[in-house]
């Protein structure tokens, strides 16, 4: 009898006073961690479903979604979320491109990190007209058009005309 009790007692420290797998979802509600990749930390809570988590920042980046997978295969999940099970979420970053600018002219643009380029700053050049920005040096291929997607890091050149060259017709 000693050692059965014993026994009921060590099982029972064993049981409920340990994180045991066999209770985690005794209450209906699992395990949430999050892995936020930025500065701002989000503690850590039991849960049978997420509607939706604090939103994060993280200079020069912008937010990609929140994964189930620390390589951030599949889709990001989409909120409200039901908990099945212990889980992990992961938030993926996307590096903002940098985007350089060549004026081929006295006036200098700054490079700046965006992923859209409405519009750039008028130029002007003394004898010459600017053509259009291109994404070549050597400008090949067609001039960009604005609003502009940027999706990785580029350097948009400035092309010039000369308008001594130009033969104008009445």
């Amino acid at each position: 009898r000693t050692a059965f009790r014993v026994f009921c007692c060590v099982l029972g420290i064993i049981l409920f006073g340990c994180k045991n797998p066999f209770l985690a979802s005794a209450d209906g509600k699992y395990q949430v961690n999050f892995v936020t990749n930025c500065e701002t930390k989000i503690d850590s809570y039991r849960t049978d479903k997420i509607e939706a988590i604090q939103e994060l920042t993280k200079e020069d980046y912008v937010f990609g979604g929140w994964y189930t997978s620390a390589a951030f295969d599949g889709e990001p999940i989409k909120f409200p979320y039901k908990i099945t099970q212990d889980i992990t979420l992961y938030a993926k970053w996307i590096e903002i491109p940098t985007v350089t600018f060549v004026t081929n002219c006295d006036t200098k643009i700054d490079s700046y990190t965006t992923d859209k380029i409405v519009s750039i700053q008028e130029l002007t050049r003394e004898n010459y007209e600017l053509d259009g920005w291109y994404t070549s040096e050597s400008f090949e291929g067609e001039s960009i058009t604005f609003p502009y997607e940027v999706r990785q890091n580029v350097t948009l050149y400035a092309k010039w005309i000369d308008k001594k060259n130009i033969l104008t017709f009445e």
